[in-house]
């Protein structure tokens, strides 16, 4: 497993009981992949967006909090990437999941960097309807995906407009 470090807005994170909070301090672990913002924050924990010096690559990483419901929780969703992994990702159209590790007690889980989720998109749209031409490709995705998953490991229980990418 490997640590993470900090660069950029240091102290961003606001702080809550069983929230990651990035400080200073992070800086002095390991300079594998470096925090450049924050992207969302939802039930489980948080999104940063974050550079992979090793690979120069801009990925996102799911931190999550270190409540023990949500450790479990984790623990399934790197299982079921783990199986996904070996799945061709790009054929089915889901998300690529490069790697985890423990930071802190808290869960990370480093992904490919995807464009804007579906409720930001919505958002950013004042939620007007998508037209139906937007929608198929999405919904034929969604199910593509859906049965693939449902042929190597359990599927994911959490399947809504956020944590659907465009």
């Amino acid at each position: 497993m490997m640590g993470i470090s900090v660069l950029g807005e240091l102290g961003a994170c606001v702080p809550k009981a069983t929230m990651y909070h990035v400080s200073s301090e992070d800086y002095a672990l390991n300079e594998v992949i470096l925090y450049c913002n924050i992207l969302g924050r939802g039930t489980f924990g948080q999104v940063l967006k974050c550079w992979k010096k090793d690979s120069n690559e801009v990925v996102a990483m799911k931190i999550l909090k270190n409540l023990p419901s949500y450790s479990k929780q984790g623990q399934v969703e790197v299982e079921v990437l783990t199986n996904l992994s070996k799945v061709d990702a790009q054929q089915f159209n889901f998300v690529r999941a490069y790697e985890s590790f423990v930071h802190l007690d808290h869960i990370c889980i480093v992904f490919e960097l995807l464009n804007i989720n579906l409720y930001d998109y919505l958002k950013q749209n004042h939620f007007q309807p998508l037209p139906l031409k937007h929608i198929r490709p999405v919904a034929q995705q969604v199910s593509e995906v859906q049965c693939e998953t449902d042929t190597h490991t359990h599927a994911h229980t959490h399947t809504q407009h956020s944590n659907t990418h465009t």
